[in-house]
């Protein structure tokens, strides 16, 4: 039903901001030791909705670009 599909979005969504939000917080040496950057924040956020985002290795890699 439509409701149900709006009402899942809107909750994904919810938790991508929240995942923005809180590693937003995070210094960039916490950050660090993840294997993320502050420029990244997004894109795992993002990633991690959609069921993407593989790990470290994945991250490395989406900054690389190799």
């Amino acid at each position: 039903n439509t409701f149900n599909r709006i009402s899942s979005q809107i909750r994904r969504w919810a938790r991508v901001r929240n995942t923005i939000r809180e590693l937003s917080q995070l210094s960039d040496r916490d950050l660090s030791d993840l294997g993320i950057s502050r420029g990244d924040i997004r894109f795992i956020a993002e990633s991690t909705l959609l069921g993407n985002f593989l790990g470290r290795e994945f991250s490395r890699s989406y900054r690389t670009g190799s």
